[in-house]
């Protein structure tokens, strides 16, 4: 029994999940701490004995899910250049680097924590943004998790929060990994208050919110500011 016929993994958190052509749910878009319960449960029955790889594997086979069953219409202004990209199943180096990260993150369970992370992993922050000493846990907020994500790809140092970030990078038309990814409904006039990393392969990795967990989902078709930081 295969690990895809052993479990069921968690659906998309609002929003509409894409359909096939039957107009059947295809595919979750999003990856996190909900979905680890029935990864050890699938690995368990299949006897997989290394869990990491097994997640980064999961992680991977998700994201390559998104990319392939994406419903058509979303992925329109996008599916052309994603299509030449990604018409081998083999991932480029900073897309590998990027999902054995976020895999690792994502198996231990890191949480949002405002104010932790740095370049070389999760640190003490609090778990809500007006958080007290109570509230304190190991984590990252959106700007750290960026700029440890693109530390382990290209190992340069990038500004700390979403607005510098934004000012730091040049503006794209195209994703691709590495690139920072601002969301429309987090833009506060002309500047960003949150960030996420595109992954490669239709995918982005987030911080999420007070209380959450670090996860991956889908990049949205709409409404999307892209930052490059390394040349052409």
């Amino acid at each position: 029994m295969s690990w895809q016929d052993s479990m069921k993994l968690t659906p998309a958190r609002g929003g509409r999940a894409p359909l096939d052509e039957n107009g059947s749910t295809a595919v979750a878009t999003r990856f996190g701490h909900n979905d680890l319960t029935r990864i050890d449960e699938a690995r368990a029955k299949i006897g997989a004995a290394d869990r990491s790889a097994f997640i980064r594997q999961t992680v991977v086979d998700r994201a390559n899910a998104i990319l392939e069953e994406t419903d058509a219409h979303r992925q329109a202004r996008r599916s052309a250049a994603i299509a030449r990209k990604h018409e081998t199943n083999v991932l480029t180096a900073v897309e590998a680097e990027l999902f054995a990260a976020v895999a690792d993150l994502i198996g231990r369970r890191t949480r949002y924590a405002w104010g932790g992370g740095t370049i070389t992993g999760p640190s003490l922050g609090v778990a809500s943004d007006h958080g007290s000493e109570a509230s304190e846990t190991v984590g990252f907020d959106a700007g750290s998790l960026e700029q440890y994500l693109i530390f382990r790809a290209f190992e340069i140092e990038i500004p700390r929060t979403p607005e510098q970030q934004f000012q730091y990078g040049r503006p794209v038309a195209e994703p691709r990994a590495g690139d920072l990814v601002f969301l429309e409904q987090h833009m506060k006039g002309h500047w960003p208050d949150y960030v996420a990393t595109y992954l490669g392969r239709g995918c982005i990795a987030e911080a999420g919110s007070p209380g959450g967990f670090i996860s991956m989902g889908a990049l949205p078709a709409t409404g999307v500011h892209l930052r490059r930081l390394t040349p052409q």
